[in-house]
């Protein structure tokens, strides 16, 4: 399982990423992304580019660590599913 290094305030409104380039052979590119969000937090918007994915995500509660999952689809018709883990603290 992937984790986001740096923990979220449940104030704040961020762009998270996951970077694809290690899981994708040579010339392969995303051409699709899905995310599976967490009870009790919020995707407020995600996009995604050749090699990486990103989500915006507000709210949370403090102390609890969220899973969600990023699934893409690339060019070469292939579907590959991470988790990402991200702790919720209040800076």
């Amino acid at each position: 399982m992937l984790k986001w290094p740096f923990p979220k305030d449940p104030q704040s409104n961020k762009k998270y990423t996951v970077e694809w380039h290690k899981f994708l052979s040579n010339d392969e590119v995303i051409t699709a992304s899905q995310w599976i969000v967490p009870d009790g937090i919020t995707s407020a918007g995600n996009e995604f580019e050749d090699d990486k994915t990103h989500i915006q995500i507000a709210g949370g509660v403090e102390g609890e660590e969220y899973i969600f999952t990023n699934i893409i689809t690339t060019d070469t018709g292939e579907t590959v599913a991470r988790d990402v883990m991200l702790q919720v603290e209040n800076r």
